[in-house]
């Protein structure tokens, strides 16, 4: 350990932990840009269609496709709804195709990643309209055939062309354009293209369907987690469960568990020197009694003996927030807790019972869980590169090894 610590040079150790410090921060600022909700994925049912009837008595009756399937799901979501109301602000329902055939007259195709998305979808996704409209709200009711599509996507088809009110081709169905919108490819995209298209479009169309989604946007404090996990349950039976929120806190665990380790270090330290503090008093005030009353040692000493004590009730406090930092994931996480800590029965069922989950034959995963699981990796390197470089500075600021701690001792002979 001493070899490597005196074979590594200052500006190597502060280069790399300036490196690691930015490749952290840069994953913790992307994991904030992540949406914080929860999801809840399944197979979409087989596709069962038949023919409505609507309009007028006094016009000729329009024959609408209708997935049964679709509105089966559409309307088990909207009981959802109501279960979590309360405990989640906002929940809608999302129907995707990851494979989803696009065209226009002039006989370009492509494939895109397609979204059908339900009316509170504004609550839950951030949509950045590049140019054009959202769609509107009586459009997701009526199940209007318009689209928003990603930029990518208009250049592709449309060759830079104005792209706007132009139709497009998906699935035999013709859809109008009504807005350009900014989606950038990222971790956990299959797809270089995408686009968004109302619910209820999808549900009276052939598309094929990679998956449905459900997604709630929980209540700060109103125990949405249990609520929304206990509706699925019993609404969703084999629903992938996804809390996002709780995947999040994960992949900023590290960090947390470095800065709680390196501020309780540092207010070790502080009381190291406090109480060296407090011996050179309690030696100062000796010395002057020889020469001085009690008295008026005592009011000389006040404002170094206050400034002792703020010193240290400021410290006792800090330490009892470090400590409730640390402890915090344990309210995220409580299904690692085991009923008696000293048990190891109870302690292996615990363990157990959280992988069972995660040990299925097939997983349904959002590319939001894939993002945020890449920024794990990235975020829990990037804290190991940190802690092993600050570990290094430190040990060779304190000049290796034991000699600081005896050249730091205080004074206990005076």
């Amino acid at each position: 350990m001493r070899k490597f610590l005196k074979g590594t040079g200052l500006w190597t150790c502060g280069i790399g932990l300036l490196l690691s410090l930015l490749v952290m921060g840069w994953g913790l600022w992307s994991l904030s840009k992540t949406e914080g909700y929860y999801q809840a994925l399944w197979m979409p049912p087989d596709q069962q269609m038949e023919q409505q009837s609507t309009g007028h008595e006094d016009e000729a009756q329009e024959q609408k496709t209708t997935n049964k399937a679709l509105s089966g799901a559409r309307e088990t979501v909207a009981t959802l709804a109501e279960q979590v109301e309360g405990a989640c602000s906002a929940t809608t329902l999302f129907a995707i195709a990851e494979s989803a055939g696009v065209s226009v007259k002039d006989g370009v195709s492509v494939t895109a990643r397609l979204e059908g998305l339900g009316e509170d979808c504004y609550a839950l996704k951030t949509i950045d309209l590049y140019c054009g409209r959202l769609i509107y709200p009586e459009e997701f009711q009526k199940g209007e055939r318009v689209a928003l599509v990603d930029e990518q996507l208009a250049v592709a088809l449309f060759q830079y062309a104005e792209p706007l009110q132009r139709d497009i081709q998906i699935a035999g169905e013709s859809y109008r354009i009504a807005g350009i919108v900014r989606d950038h490819k990222q971790v956990g995209d299959r797809r270089e293209y995408s686009l968004y298209v109302p619910f209820l479009a999808v549900e009276r169309s052939s598309l094929d369907l990679t998956a449905l989604c459900v997604a709630a946007k929980p209540i700060p404090g109103a125990g949405g987690w249990a609520a929304f996990s206990s509706a699925v349950t019993a609404l969703l039976p084999g629903a992938t469960l996804i809390s996002l929120p709780k995947e999040m806190m994960g992949a900023a665990l590290p960090v947390r568990i470095l800065f709680v380790t390196a501020a309780m270090g540092a207010l070790l330290t502080a009381f190291r020197l406090l109480n060296r503090g407090f011996l050179a008093l309690v030696r100062r005030y000796r010395e002057r009694l020889m020469e001085d009353y009690g008295g008026r040692v005592l009011l000389h000493m006040l404002p170094g003996s206050l400034g002792l004590a703020a010193g240290y009730a400021g410290g006792i406090a800090l330490l009892a927030w470090l400590f409730s930092l640390l402890i915090a994931p344990v309210y995220t996480f409580p299904e690692w807790i085991p009923a008696v800590l000293v048990e190891p029965k109870d302690i292996s069922a615990a363990f157990w019972n959280v992988w069972q989950g995660m040990a299925g034959l097939v997983e349904l995963r959002s590319p939001e869980l894939l993002r945020v699981r890449f920024l794990e990796r990235v975020i829990g390197w990037s804290t190991g590169g940190t802690a092993l470089f600050l570990g290094v500075l430190w040990a060779r600021a304190l000049g290796c090894a034991g000699i600081a701690g005896r050249g730091m001792a205080p004074d206990l002979h005076g």
